[in-house]
């Protein structure tokens, strides 16, 4: 619903709506006076913007709940009630778990309305009756705020009692409406079902084509190999021939062609401490008849090779 008092609020909530999907990669919720007031129309000008996030923005993530609002020019004004305050316009955040207590909905099953290209979740009218009932209880809420809840209720009630819709030239009653909320957050719910189905195939696709890619390097290792042991053992009155300089050549462009596919060579030399992780030991012996610190690598046999963090071959090395 068009928003007319409340538009600079709102508008307000959007800027900080958007940084919180920007900085934690979650859809906050709208909640609180400023939220009754998009599903049921405006009563007046909203107290402040009520925000929902998940538990863990408010909690390991607070230090950058801070930077992001003071990014946007807001100060913490209550650490307790997690307000903040910039000119006029207080924004205050919540944690959306209380939702299932509060007003006895699970916020994964909200409605995700998108507002400006800016994405958030609504609480429908039931909702609200459910929290603001609930929030009759509260003793304290009550003596500081008179009658302004159960007036909140009363406009709800009439709300979905009365509330009619045109559609189609026919009236749609609060009990046709509601199935039609229904059947748009299951078409919801399986246009997020897809999205995962499509994130999942995408992840597929990568681990098959690491898999293709760590199949040939697997094959073309033991050529690389055989060129690595012609080249290491060329004559130093050979090493400028025409015959050399073709093999070296051949060399380089298997080299370049592994490094194109994110294929690292492994750091193995004479001298370094031998890693289980990076290294294969073949055997163990003295190096030129002295004896060594033990666990040191004393020739590296065959090269190591990786693609990120997993190894596709561990460097064959001797110990001493």
């Amino acid at each position: 619903m068009e928003l007319k008092i409340n538009k600079n609020k709102f508008e307000v909530f959007l800027e900080v709506a958007k940084e919180i999907e920007t900085v934690f990669k979650v859809v906050p919720v709208l909640y609180g006076s400023l939220g009754l007031a998009r599903v049921v129309g405006e009563d007046g000008e909203a107290n402040d913007i009520d925000i929902f996030v998940p538990w863990k923005c408010l909690d390991e993530g607070w230090e950058e709940m801070l930077d992001m609002m003071a990014k946007l020019g807001f100060g913490l004004e209550d650490a307790k009630l997690r307000a903040f305050k910039r000119g006029k316009e207080i924004v205050s955040f919540g944690k959306e778990e209380d939702l299932m207590e509060l007003a006895k909905v699970n916020p994964n099953e909200l409605r995700v309305a998108k507002v400006e290209d800016v994405s958030f979740r609504e609480l429908r009218p039931e909702h609200y009756l459910n929290f603001y009932r609930y929030m009759l209880k509260n003793d304290h809420r009550q003596n500081e705020r008179g009658n302004a809840d159960q007036d909140k209720i009363s406009r709800i009630e009439a709300f979905l009692k009365n509330f009619k819709k045109k559609d189609g030239g026919q009236e749609v009653g609060a009990e046709e409406n509601e199935k039609m909320l229904e059947y748009l957050g299951g078409w919801k719910r399986c246009q997020a079902d897809f999205e995962n189905y499509r994130k999942m195939q995408q992840e597929n696709n990568r681990e098959l084509m690491n898999m293709a890619t760590e199949s040939l390097v697997l094959q073309l290792l033991p050529i690389l190999d055989n060129f690595h042991a012609s080249t290491d053992h060329i004559p130093e009155d050979q090493k400028n021939g025409g015959w050399v300089t073709g093999i070296m050549h051949i060399q380089k462009q298997l080299e370049t062609f592994l490094k194109d596919n994110g294929v690292e060579e492994i750091e193995a030399k004479a001298g370094d401490q031998f890693n289980p992780e990076l290294h294969e030991a073949l055997h163990q012996e003295e190096a030129n008849g002295e004896k060594q610190e033990t666990g040191a690598i004393v020739k590296v046999v065959s090269k190591g090779y990786k693609i990120g963090n997993k190894i596709i071959r561990a460097a064959r090395v001797v110990v001493s």
